[in-house]
């Protein structure tokens, strides 16, 4: 089930959502966040109309997380993160689907997703539930740079 954070979030919400960021970026690319940045982050884009986070609730548990950026023409998948142990239940697969009809509602006509390259659960994932029923184009590619 998905619970839409609304723009007046309590402060224990924007926690959670952080905690949640936070263990995604852990495990996903293995970095550590600036939490006082990172909570910043999160309150404006709670501010900023274009922003929307969903959690997904099993159980009457926060047990995910979807962030997405909305405009009128396209919405911009940021991040979708079920924490581990709730994996493999459909939870992901439905919560997609409840996204997507929600913007079919709203007029968008085309997701964005970023993936990196070493995150193959999330390819797979897409792919087994997304790429394989609607036309697909890879559109760009992201480089990394590191800097010295």
């Amino acid at each position: 089930m998905l619970i839409k954070v609304k723009k007046s979030a309590k402060k224990e919400d924007i926690y959670k959502i952080y905690d949640l960021v936070e263990a995604y970026y852990e495990e996903i690319d293995k970095t550590k966040l600036n939490r006082l940045t990172t909570v910043r982050a999160i309150r404006n884009n709670l501010l900023n109309k274009n922003h929307s986070y969903f959690y997904i609730k099993f159980q009457n548990k926060k047990i995910g997380l979807i962030h997405l950026y909305i405009t009128k023409r396209f919405a911009d998948l940021c991040l979708i993160y079920i924490l581990p142990q709730f994996r493999n239940m459909g939870l992901g697969k439905s919560s997609l689907k409840d996204i997507l009809n929600l913007l079919k509602r709203r007029g968008i006509k085309k997701l964005f997703i970023e993936i990196s390259s070493g995150n193959k659960s999330s390819f797979n994932f897409f792919k087994k539930n997304l790429f394989k029923d609607l036309e697909t184009k890879i559109k760009s590619y992201i480089y990394e740079v590191n800097l010295k």
